[in-house]
């Protein structure tokens, strides 16, 4: 898709940063991973790509509302021009 097409380009040319690329495929009523909480916790800036498909994603929404809480910044991406 054109999200994860932008979201690789991107963790290439910020690879010098230490970024994380959540790459997981969960399922309804799953918990974050362990790696992915650890992720959100040492990370100083959520960037969020967003598709349309991601708008719509109960995980997308439970990432944010994770990292929300840390009250650091969040960067949203809208590659789907909506």
């Amino acid at each position: 898709s054109d999200a994860t097409t932008y979201a690789e380009r991107l963790l290439r040319r910020l690879a010098f940063r230490n970024c994380f690329l959540d790459r997981e495929e969960n399922q309804a009523g799953d918990a974050l991973s362990p790696t992915l909480e650890r992720a959100l916790r040492r990370s100083r800036v959520l960037i969020v790509v967003a598709s349309e498909a991601a708008t719509r994603s109960s995980w997308m929404r439970r990432e944010w509302t994770y990292f929300e809480r840390t009250r650091r910044r969040i960067v949203l991406i809208d590659v789907a021009g909506s």
